[in-house]
């Protein structure tokens, strides 16, 4: 016999993480200087902290955020970031689940990055060279392989400094 209350609060609570999560998308998506103030309100009127299922979804949507948008809307993030942390504090026996869903995001990134990133690296310098090594060599090749390095490099060290930064923001 189903439990038929037991897959509607289920599907309850798929729909509140979904939604939640539109919220914040929402907001990161609007946020300049001239709304942070606004913003930041509403994003703490969230209390984001209050249900630990939609952390990690909402920590990769922060995340994401940072580690790829421009550095003045970064340095909003990384502020909403410290406020929402400092609000968690207050509350009274606060395990501060926000703050610790972001440095583990942050940790797990930084390995994932090194680790992901430094295999096509070297898969491209491999290619490069053999590309270089050969009698007739296709120079529309090596230059698409040249620029696709540059282009893994570049998004190794953004994602890097991201999360360095990010990192930092969480700890502080």
């Amino acid at each position: 016999m189903r439990d038929f209350g037991s897959q509607s609060n289920q599907q309850n609570r798929g729909l509140n993480i979904r939604s939640k999560c539109k919220e914040v998308r929402d907001i990161l998506n609007k946020i300049t200087p001239s709304t942070f103030e606004d913003l930041k309100n509403e994003f703490i009127s969230l209390k984001l902290y209050e249900d630990e299922s939609t952390l990690p979804m909402i920590v990769d949507l922060i995340f994401d955020k940072i580690v790829t948008k421009p550095k003045f809307l970064v340095n909003l993030y990384s502020t909403l970031c410290k406020v929402q942390t400092e609000e968690e504090q207050k509350v009274q026996n606060s395990t501060r689940p926000f703050r610790q869903a972001m440095i583990k995001k942050c940790q797990v990134a930084f390995e994932r990055a090194t680790n992901n990133s430094t295999e096509a690296i070297e898969s491209t310098k491999k290619e490069i060279d053999e590309e270089a090594m050969k009698e007739e060599k296709d120079k529309k090749k090596l230059k698409e392989l040249q620029e696709r390095l540059e282009e893994l490099q570049g998004k190794e060290k953004r994602l890097m400094f991201g999360t360095i930064r990010q990192l930092v923001d969480a700890v502080r």
